[in-house]
């Protein structure tokens, strides 16, 4: 079990009695194939409420009417939660003991009262996406995006001016210079001059291209000549000057599914995708997502949640503004809302396969694909996520 993120409420009470109640704890309770009592023992009075999920694999994505549901599952709703968007609520089914009619004589069945509230949320946790690749594929598109990371991550760089000095710490090693100039506007140098002295130079015979050079640790003097229409990038904090990061994101091929393979070690899993493209992208554009071939494993056990294992998501695409690009000419015009879905505890820890397929988009599509997990068996965090993304 676990204590659910609620406390308790004075007027939380058992109907007819003025005892209180404590916080509320629940669970997903899994039986094997075959199983026909679920027996519950407490080491303390409890009120005991169970019900059943009304969810379907096959139709995750479309709520089943009523009508469907009775069919399909044989009972009666008696309990219907009702929350979020209409298309996105899941109906549960109450659970009666078998022995209700004993219980009922024996005075144990009660009604609840329980107090309406709104919990604080807990702190938001900052991660770095780290990115998951696509079984079989190399990056389509390498770019720069502007970022705004509260942590450093090892792809960021910062915007240099061009011909005008800056400085920066240097903890030693090497220093890269990238360097993006318009597509058709090759020709002339760059000059790169540490302290004085010239460290490295190189023609533009190409769009893209990086210098590289050492710089022993400490405050340094960096100035950077170059033709005015190039945009320039150093591996290392500049003071007051934009942040980007270097992403990779992968080709979606139309009608087919692109896949994932993570490694589970905890009890959550969250993955999350970002869509980029150029063309249209309609009304109905979805992304929908297939974990693990929508074939969950059985076997007798309780988990704290339950993962969905089709679902589909809309496209909401914006302007993708400012992109640099890093390896190709076909510049992505769009970027979607970043879409999440999380592989719960009742899933075991092991390699996963994530299938995500868009429909409904024009012009070609590129994916970014990233996770989190703890490597421990805990959940992966007591608050929600906010993701340092890049855009």
């Amino acid at each position: 079990t676990r204590a659910m993120p609620v406390s308790a409420a004075p007027e939380d009470r058992v109907v007819g009695s003025t005892a209180g109640l404590g916080a509320p704890a629940s669970v997903f309770v899994w039986p094997p194939a075959g199983a026909a009592t679920l027996e519950v023992q407490t080491d303390r009075a409890a009120e005991i409420v169970g019900a059943s999920p009304a969810w379907v694999d096959a139709r995750d994505a479309e709520p089943l009417s009523l009508v469907v549901e009775q069919a399909q599952l044989g009972l009666a709703p008696t309990v219907r939660f009702a929350h979020g968007a209409r298309h996105a609520r899941r109906r549960y089914f109450g659970i009666a003991p078998a022995n209700r009619a004993v219980l009922l004589a024996a005075g144990r069945i009660d009604r609840l009262a329980l107090a309406p509230r709104l919990e604080p949320m807990p702190p938001f946790e900052h991660v770095a996406a780290q990115t998951l690749a696509p079984v079989g594929q190399r990056p389509r598109v390498e770019m720069l995006v502007p970022d705004t990371a509260r942590d450093h991550v090892p792809t960021q760089v910062w915007a240099l001016p061009v011909g005008r000095e800056v400085s920066f710490l240097s903890d030693g090693g090497s220093i890269g210079i990238v360097y993006a100039a318009p597509i058709g506007e090759t020709g002339g140098a760059v000059t790169v001059t540490l302290d004085g002295g010239v460290v490295a130079t190189g023609p533009l015979y190409a769009a893209r291209g990086q210098l590289a050079f050492a710089a022993p640790s400490g405050e340094h003097h960096l100035h950077v000549d170059a033709p005015a229409s190039v945009r320039l990038f150093v591996n290392r904090p500049v003071a007051h000057m934009p942040t980007f990061r270097r992403i990779a994101v992968y080709g979606v091929a139309p009608g087919r599914a692109t896949h994932v393979q993570l490694v589970k070690r905890g009890a959550t899993y969250v993955v999350g995708v970002v869509l980029y493209g150029r063309g249209v992208v309609h009304d109905e554009a979805r992304l929908a997502v297939e974990i693990d071939g929508a074939a969950r494993a059985r076997g007798g056990r309780s988990s704290r949640a339950r993962t969905a294992l089709r679902r589909a998501l809309a496209v909401a695409p914006s302007t993708l503004r400012d992109p640099v690009l890093l390896n190709t000419a076909v510049e992505p015009t769009w970027v979607s809302r970043p879409s999440f879905f999380t592989l719960e505890d009742d899933l075991a820890p092991g390699v996963h396969d994530v299938a995500i397929h868009v429909t409904g988009v024009g012009g070609p599509v590129f994916a970014r694909i990233f996770g989190h997990g703890e490597e421990g068996g805990g959940a992966t965090t007591a608050g929600p996520l906010a993701w340092d993304l890049g855009t």
